[in-house]
């Protein structure tokens, strides 16, 4: 047989399951075959990948791509960018005032325009009104996850131009509707607690300062845990899988699964890179304000631990692009940073080779579990015949430092800038096509495809 790629030589990563010799064949644009080491079979295309890793291609749920900058710059350079850092497709949000059908339409063809890899989305449903367009949504794009943004409780008319309060009973309200749809979609929750973060902030705000310690006093962690354990009672009281986003702290991924309805396979915790290896003495200073913020120094290493464990089922990079030298000023700034090519070299050199992770745990948070929890597989997220060829070529031993205009390609800075990390993509493959050489994105523009996912039925 003649295949179209072939991958040879390297050590195929399986999420959750081993690392193992083989040859990956690709026809088309799927894997067709998983081959003895160094076969002699032929190819119209060979990729040397002797002393190197493949890991499936990673899939990054949480993505917010033209928040802070016009969409037409902002696309194209974060997807070249999660090309270089081995991220295959994206999940970003849809949130506005708008009516989310009328919105989709539009968005996908622009994406599909701009775009280096694959996608689908988050819609957030900010009013009763789209809140009625879930279940037509679900249908006719095979959206599979919706996002709650109860961590804007209070500022819903500032931030999103709705008057709709973002309380529990619009939550729940969701969730019901979500669960009648018979399709088991996933609800996802930034999970804070805001009537008591705004309790708190008015007790510290005496003690004001322009540091990263002080925006995280504002929003302790107990408002996140406590939110956490909330929101997962009542998603299990009615039905819906519930996902909570960017966990910040490892005393929230201690606590979260000693209640007795945490359930990994739908109360789900997604935690982010800058919060594994950043802490409010983070380098960057106000550069690296983010919401949940960055926890003091010891939080780090309960979500590594809850990594190891199972107990943090996925890593979203919350990506916002912005550039860091505006953030000024905490009372007023643009909340979180554009690092999602990161993910990948942060995993391997923080997780890996500095804690023991197995990197078959790692390439499950970062592409296994998220297509199996959002509806991606089984096209995306493993290596195996029938699925998309979407891999990524590791060098376990490449070690350098960040460079933000390197990889990122613009001159937003990076709260990683300098920081020396250990494993580093080296090439990237979308449905068969080589993307990414040596760092450098050589595919070509607006490749990228919207993907509708699907999840199994159940019975309601």
């Amino acid at each position: 047989m003649m295949y179209d790629l072939i991958v040879r030589g390297g050590r195929v990563v399986l999420p959750g399951r081993g690392v193992f010799e083989a040859d990956v064949g690709v026809s088309g644009e799927r894997i067709a075959a998983l081959l003895a080491p160094n076969s002699t079979v032929s190819a119209r295309q060979v990729l040397d990948a002797r002393g190197l890793h493949v890991f499936p291609g990673l899939i990054d749920p949480h993505v917010h791509p033209g928040v802070y900058k016009p969409m037409d710059k902002d696309y194209p350079d974060l997807t070249r960018f999660a090309a270089r850092g081995g991220v295959t497709a994206l999940q970003h949000f849809i949130r506005g005032n708008r009516a989310l059908l009328e919105v989709l339409p539009r968005e996908i063809a622009r994406m599909e325009r701009l775009g280096a890899v694959d996608f689908s989305f988050n819609p957030s449903p900010l009013t009763k009104e789209q809140v009625a367009e879930l279940p037509t949504i679900i249908r006719e794009y095979g959206i599979t996850s919706f996002k709650f943004y109860a961590g804007y409780k209070g500022v819903e008319k500032s931030r999103f131009g709705v008057d709709q309060t973002l309380d529990d009973g619009f939550m729940a309200e969701i969730m019901g509707t979500l669960r009648d749809t018979g399709a088991d979609p996933v609800l996802m929750v930034h999970c804070e607690n805001m009537d008591l973060a705004y309790w708190v902030r008015a007790r510290v705000s005496k003690g004001f300062a322009q540091t990263l310690a002080h925006f995280e006093a504002e929003s302790p962690v107990v408002a996140e845990a406590e939110f956490i354990w909330r929101t997962f009672y009542l998603g299990q009281h009615y039905g819906v899988p519930t996902y909570a986003v960017h966990l910040s702290a490892g005393t929230t991924a201690d606590l979260a699964p000693r209640v007795p309805w945490f359930d990994p396979e739908r109360t789900i915790l997604e935690t982010c890179p800058h919060y594994l290896v950043l802490d409010t003495d983070a380098a960057a200073g106000l550069g690296a304000v983010v919401k949940p913020p960055l926890r003091k120094r010891g939080e780090q290493e309960g979500l590594w631990e809850g990594i190891r464990r199972g107990v943090i089922s996925t890593i979203g990079s919350d990506n916002c692009s912005t550039p860091l030298d505006l953030k000024k000023d905490i009372t007023n700034c643009n909340l979180g940073f554009g690092e999602l090519g990161f993910t990948l070299p942060i995993l391997l050199s923080e997780g890996y080779h500095r804690r023991g992770i197995s990197l078959e745990r790692i390439a499950a948070v970062t592409s296994g579990n998220v297509a199996r929890i959002m509806g991606w597989a089984p096209h995306k997220g493993d290596i195996r015949p029938g699925v998309d060829a979407d891999l990524v070529l590791v060098d376990l031993q490449r070690e350098q430092a960040v460079d933000s205009r390197a990889w990122k390609g613009n001159e937003d800075g990076s709260v990683y800038e300098g920081m020396r990390l250990k494993g580093w993509p080296v090439a990237t493959i979308s449905r068969g096509e080589v993307i990414v050489r040596e760092g450098e994105y050589v595919g070509r523009p607006g490749r990228g495809r919207f993907v509708r996912r699907t999840l199994p039925s159940k019975e309601v």
